[in-house]
């Protein structure tokens, strides 16, 4: 049941914008950010796409690519991939970093746009040409996983390294992963476990989950301990995180470091099976084959 999957950096959005753009659209632009991520002020989704909105239209890269960002999720807006490539593309085009990177994820992943991981590998390069660590790692995923790219597991290796000493918490996760795998580095449990703790302890979801599962099995030169583990998957499946949902699952189901307690299994089983978790889909099946039986 336990498993490990790698992610890629979350869509993020900036801040600031071009010289080009006047104070007006710089001001509802900051004024947007504040409202979508609660700076200094309630979170208001509905005020944070006004803003955008008005900045976007003005043709203001920033705030293009952050009202895309918002029809990506679906924040104050129905959720809307076909608009939020749309978006994505005029931010780009106009050099935008980010944009170029969310445009790259969204053409890796065919999401409001045909897959292309060509098309998403090119987007990629830009952005980190402009420094962008997100589309570093991401480029290193597509390295890893020979996506738009020749399979170099190496060079993915190489890029995740660059972004981990920028302290990027994806990146530690994805070189624990590496680490933990033995893939282009020799095989090392106790290096896996100081990157997953450093990404862990910036609220890294993936990363929270992998640390818990050292403590499950104590490796890594961890001692085993489930309460532990329980925690740490708590943290995580609290963030959405279908890995961490399943592995708290197991606990609960074998009453490993906390009460056993079926119902709860099945609850978080659930959740992490309405993401596609595939060994979640299993125990469901499996559990309802029991009670049928029985």
């Amino acid at each position: 049941m336990m498993k490990y999957i790698k992610i890629l950096a979350p869509l993020l959005v900036a801040l600031f914008c071009t010289s080009a753009c006047s104070v007006k659209n710089d001001t509802l632009n900051v004024m947007g950010y504040n409202y979508l991520f609660g700076v200094g002020t309630e979170k208001d989704y509905a005020k944070a796409v006004e803003c955008f909105r008005i900045a976007a239209e003005d043709g203001h890269a920033g705030a293009q690519n952050h009202l895309a960002y918002c029809y990506d999720n679906g924040f104050g807006v129905e959720q809307d991939y076909v608009e939020a490539v749309r978006l994505y593309k005029l931010s780009a085009d106009q050099g935008f970093a980010l944009a170029q990177n969310n445009l790259g994820y969204s053409y890796l992943f065919g999401q409001g746009v045909e897959q292309n991981y060509e098309r998403a590998v090119e987007l990629f390069r830009l952005a980190i040409a402009q420094n962008d660590l997100d589309a570093q790692i991401n480029l290193a995923y597509c390295y890893e996983n020979g996506l738009g790219v020749e399979h170099n597991i190496e060079e993915a290796v190489r890029l995740y390294k660059l972004a981990a000493e920028q302290n990027d918490p994806a990146a530690q996760n994805n070189l624990g992963v590496c680490y933990e795998k033995g893939k282009g580095v020799e095989q090392d449990y106790a290096e896996a476990v100081r990157l997953y703790k450093l990404s862990a302890e910036q609220g890294y979801s993936r990363a929270q989950s992998n640390l818990g599962s050292c403590y499950y099995f104590g490796y890594g030169g961890l001692e085993q301990n489930y309460a532990e583990a329980v925690r740490l998957y708590k943290l995580a499946a609290e963030q959405n995180d279908p890995v961490a949902q399943s592995n708290l699952g197991v606990c609960y189901e074998d009453g490993l470091g906390v009460e056993q307690n079926i119902e709860e299994a099945i609850r978080l089983y659930k959740l992490a099976a309405e993401q596609g978790d595939e060994g979640s889909i299993a125990r469901l099946e499996e559990l309802k084959k029991n009670q049928d039986e029985n």
